[in-house]
């Protein structure tokens, strides 16, 4: 990744707020964060990156040292911040299953934008790439790569969804 000027701050759980392009968090320092998914099973999330247009540019992702969704809540959402000549695209997360935790849904509630979620798995042709998104007001998720869902796999992403509505609309 090349540093391009790019100012895009996160607030992170200590409340300092961190630079992508300058961020005194070293990669040896960081520690992945550890979540669970609606059912009790144990994620872990090794990093999450920023897709990002910079004042025209071709999107880009780019790296944000110690940002992670797995740990955020309601009462401490992800907050991103950036210029104005800076278009926030999406939050990418690479995860230990293809899975979403209880409040993954604030990234596209609070920021307005997506979150996708991948694997990096040894065997390449296991990886998956999802989408949480918001469209007319209601929560989506979309396989956009690797194997199709199992019957269980796909019971579970409607009860996530139907989660997340819940959290929003307070069981209207």
């Amino acid at each position: 990744m090349r540093n391009t000027g790019f100012r895009l701050c996160v607030i992170l759980a200590t409340g300092v707020c961190v630079s992508a392009a300058h961020s005194q968090v070293l990669p040896e320092d960081l520690v992945p964060a550890v979540g669970r998914t609606l059912d009790g099973t144990e994620i872990i999330e090794d990093e999450c990156q920023v897709l990002s247009t910079n004042a025209g540019e071709e999107p880009e992702l780019r790296a944000v040292p110690g940002m992670y969704v797995l740990d955020r809540t309601e009462e401490e959402p992800l907050q991103l911040f950036s210029t104005e000549d800076v278009t926030l695209n999406a939050v990418i997360c690479w995860r230990s299953a293809p899975r979403f935790a209880p409040n993954d849904y604030l990234i596209p509630e609070l920021l307005g934008i997506p979150l996708y979620i991948k694997t990096d798995f040894q065997d390449e042709d296991a990886n998956r790439t999802m989408i949480l998104e918001k469209r007319g007001g209601r929560f989506r998720v979309r396989l956009l790569a690797g194997p199709e869902w199992s019957e269980s796999e796909g019971e579970q992403v409607i009860q996530t969804l139907q989660h997340f509505e819940l959290q929003i609309n307070g069981g209207d």
